[in-house]
């Protein structure tokens, strides 16, 4: 079941993979292309000016509607997004650029989204086609609001990475950690990332365990002296995202963290948890027990 599952979803992702290209390809300028995940290690993000971080600006408190729990129930995206918009607080601030990433699929091209829903569907056979039709449709449904003219521009890279920027200026850690794993970090200094490290494993915030949880990958190889123990190889990079499961992290087949899992890498099961995927699926025993353990320790 498990090899059954890695090709199908290695299939899948090519097919995906045309797919996106087709539909976003020719949309990043050639400055939107040295940003997020193709910028240098070292392109650390400028000093925050006053505009950035809501300087000289009465600071709103942060709405009840705007929760973490508010964003996983919430099934008007856009509606959410607009009751963020007069919060300057970190907090509200990130929300909007989780939900920014979250409807980036859809929003880019709506009609197309819907188009390639149904394609992927017919090509996904062995996949799990109703789960992939369901997690699109999910994903659909929660950003219906941004289907309106010039929305798409909210969703470019340069504009996702702003969201980020501004809200680890204002002080949000799941934030700072979203742009060390963007490799845009706000100090390219060792001992800021150390630090940094250090501030995520301290909190306990799923959040923010989940937003370094890409920084502490393969991306940390031969740098481990700085990001620690837990990095450097693919099984530390699951680790971390369990661990913001096991911190309260949604991480339910219907939860943002698997419906991009389903929608991005073509990762669909039916199961309910995402350990369920990693450790009944997709890894080989040796592996899910070093993934085990490694999860324990962080």
């Amino acid at each position: 079941m498990r090899k059954k599952l890695v090709v199908a979803s290695l299939l899948l992702l090519i097919v995906m993979g045309a797919i996106f290209f087709m539909r976003t390809g020719n949309q990043a300028s050639d400055s939107e292309k040295m940003t997020g995940s193709n910028a240098p290690h070292t392109n650390a993000i400028a000093p925050p000016s006053a505009d950035d971080t809501g300087a000289n600006q009465e600071d709103q408190p942060f709405p009840t509607v705007g929760s973490a729990s508010s964003f996983e129930q919430a099934d008007d995206l856009y509606a959410l997004d607009g009751n963020l918009l007069s919060s300057k607080s970190a907090d509200s601030l990130w929300l909007r650029s989780k939900i920014a990433n979250y409807c980036a699929p859809y929003g880019l091209n709506p009609t197309g989204f819907t188009a390639d829903t149904e394609i992927l569907a017919q090509h996904a056979k062995a996949a799990n086609p109703k789960a992939i039709k369901t997690a699109r449709e999910r994903i659909a449904h929660r950003c219906r609001g941004f289907n309106i003219p010039g929305a798409a521009e909210n969703f470019k890279r340069n504009t996702l990475l702003a969201h980020k920027v501004r809200a680890a200026k204002a002080g949000n850690l799941a934030a700072e950690a979203a742009l060390l794993s963007d490799n845009s970090p706000l100090s390219a200094d060792p001992a800021y990332i150390k630090e940094l490290i250090g501030r995520v494993i301290e909190s306990k915030d799923p959040d923010a365990f989940l937003s370094l949880s890409t920084a502490m990958g393969i991306q940390a190889s031969g740098e481990e002296r700085f990001f620690g123990a837990f990095s450097g190889t693919k099984n530390a990079s699951l680790a971390w995202q369990l661990a913001a499961c096991r911190t309260g992290l949604d991480c339910s087949n219907s939860g943002a963290l698997m419906t991009m899992y389903c929608v991005n890498g073509g990762m669909c099961t039916t199961d309910i948890h995402l350990e369920s995927l990693f450790f009944n699926h997709l890894l080989p025993p040796a592996q899910a027990r070093e993934l085990r353990e490694m999860t324990s320790r962080i």
